[in-house]
């Protein structure tokens, strides 16, 4: 865990873009399964790992442009 804080503290632009990335590429992998975002499709469980898969994937991409953006 300290090395990942320590790289973004030392180079806070690539990894910007490193998350970025890993958003980018989450989202293509989200996109690709075709899940229903119906809730009668899902139980809780398998609704919620939907809904924080979806999370993650939109806080990479808004951590790696804040990362980048306040570090220009």
């Amino acid at each position: 865990m300290d090395v990942f804080v320590s790289a973004l503290e030392n180079y806070p632009i690539q990894s910007g873009f490193i998350l970025i990335g890993l958003g980018i590429i989450g989202l293509l992998f989200q996109i690709d399964l075709k899940e229903s975002p119906k809730m009668k499709d899902h139980n809780i469980f398998s609704w919620r790992v939907f809904l924080n898969k979806w999370f993650l994937i939109i806080m990479s991409i808004i951590w790696g442009l804040t990362l980048i953006f306040k570090n220009i």
